[in-house]
């Protein structure tokens, strides 16, 4: 065979695999696990506090928050539309709220939930988007069809910060701050502090291995429901789209994925910073982070 012919020969080949490689890892379910926009968080004492509380803001999304999560959204969208077939999607949301607590009847409400209003700003610029396409001549009508919208408590805040029923409410957390300082105790909470497991379970607070247990469920139950989809659209993909809390993100990559330590170590989702959880039409559920892919159970 002739050098020419042979290299013709490899890039058929290797166009023919590429091909067929592609097709092969294209998804039929997403879910995207995204963290919510930046919102106003300031706590009784703080200097603005009194005059968001009056203006009703507390809890919602910042003006700069708006903006970030329609750049977000406007990005997931375009990687959702590259699919030839159309997509359902289901929207869900933590439906924690900016202060509340929980008592023995349930969560007390607070003031506004980050997470519904992340939610509203994904809705409303997906429908300008869809409309300024179609406006192009882009033939998305039926690209995009909205399934479901709700609440998820799965996708809520840790809790650990007050334990309503515990002997010290507050114990576990506390000890996590006098030991690791105010604010910078998190990573050590990631990573599982050993000498304060006996206070975290008298106290009741979650573990990071709770939080990554929560997800694991909700992505178990997704997989299921991705067969009766299947059955019933098989020409249609389905897309789960939540958002949810930072610690979330984290402990679910650390304790459920279980992904490189090196590449994990003080990591921290932006706000609106979101990881993809695919299947592929063999039922294979596979993730990226920081360019290393990693095949998940269910």
């Amino acid at each position: 065979m002739s050098l020419e012919k042979s290299f013709e020969k490899n890039i058929l080949e290797n166009g023919i695999e590429n091909k067929a490689e592609k097709e092969k890892a294209s998804w039929d379910t997403k879910i995207i696990l995204q963290r919510h926009g930046e919102f106003y968080n300031q706590k009784p004492g703080d200097p603005e506090f009194e005059k968001l509380e009056k203006e009703g803001k507390l809890g919602l999304l910042t003006e700069k928050g708006i903006e970030e999560t329609k750049k977000a959204t406007k990005e997931k969208l375009s990687e959702i539309l590259e699919s030839k077939k159309p997509s359902d999607i289901i929207f869900l949301y933590s439906p924690t709220e900016w202060l509340d607590w929980k008592n023995e009847q349930g969560w007390e409400k607070g003031y506004g939930s980050r997470g519904k209003h992340t939610i509203k700003v994904i809705l409303d610029t997906i429908g300008s988007e869809l409309e300024k396409r179609t406006k192009l001549g882009e033939k998305v009508k039926d690209k995009i069809r909205i399934v479901g919208i709700g609440p998820q408590d799965k996708l809520r805040e840790l809790n650990i910060f007050y334990i309503y029923n515990a002997p010290n409410p507050r114990a576990y957390i506390e000890a996590l701050r006098k030991k690791f300082g105010k604010e910078d105790w998190w990573e050590e909470y990631y990573n599982i502090a050993k000498d304060l497991e006996p206070i975290r379970e008298e106290t009741g607070a979650e573990s990071p291995i709770d939080l990554s247990k929560r997800i694991e469920s909700l992505i178990k139950v997704a997989s299921l429901y991705r067969e009766k989809v299947k059955r019933e659209s098989p020409d249609r993909n389905l897309v789960i789209w939540m958002i949810t809390h930072k610690e979330l993100i984290r402990s679910y990559l650390q304790h459920g994925i279980k992904v490189a330590e090196k590449d994990i170590k003080d990591y921290e989702p932006e706000h609106n910073e979101s990881i993809d959880i695919d299947i592929i039409p063999d039922g294979q559920v596979i993730t990226k982070f920081k360019d290393r892919e990693y095949k998940i159970k269910t």
